[in-house]
């Protein structure tokens, strides 16, 4: 009984892990910045994606069909800065986020710092925020962000820059983005 409640549980967490991944992925946006590569012939994002590896690569985006330049990937150095497309002939990824979306809660967890503060300067704040996770994915917007203060009583997420985990703080937990997609 306790074997199939944690098989269940893992085939719910792994479920969970492609939505929020899904959820990574724009289509209609075509993400612009400085391409560090570009492929053709590719036939899926989830093929760009893993044609993008190289750790400067931050988003990619696929031209897909009507496009006249169906199959083409461009792999850019920000998360992304994009233009919306009316005729839907791109999808774009944002690869932190779609990293983020892989770890599993352990992960998480261990990477989240209870009741301490993170040091970085904070660069945005946003409210109305139901966990760390969610929090995290907000940082993955942001090509200055490496790090996230939650407050749980109040939903708050302070988005920081580079730093380090600092004072103490009962009720706000901190997290290095680093962390969790290594």
């Amino acid at each position: 009984a306790w074997y199939q409640r944690r098989v269940r549980a893992r085939a719910a967490e792994k479920l969970i892990a492609g939505l929020s991944r899904d959820n990574c992925i724009r289509r209609g946006v075509r993400y612009l910045g400085t391409a560090t590569a570009v492929h053709y012939n590719v036939p899926t994002v989830y093929e760009c994606l893993e044609r993008c590896k190289a750790p400067e690569v931050l988003s990619v985006t696929l031209s897909i069909a009507p496009n006249p330049e169906k199959g083409k990937c461009e792999c850019w150095d920000k998360r992304r800065g994009y233009l919306f497309d009316r005729h839907n002939f791109y999808t774009s990824v944002n690869r932190l986020c779609w990293e983020l979306g892989a770890a599993d809660n352990e992960k998480w967890a261990s990477c989240t710092n209870l009741n301490r503060v993170h040091s970085g300067s904070t660069i945005a704040v946003s409210e109305g925020l139901a966990s760390i996770k969610e929090c995290g994915y907000a940082c993955a917007y942001r090509d200055d962000c490496a790090a996230v203060t939650y407050e749980r009583d109040t939903g708050k997420c302070y988005l920081k820059g580079s730093g380090s985990i600092g004072a103490s703080d009962v009720g706000s937990d901190s997290l290095d983005l680093s962390c969790v997609i290594e």
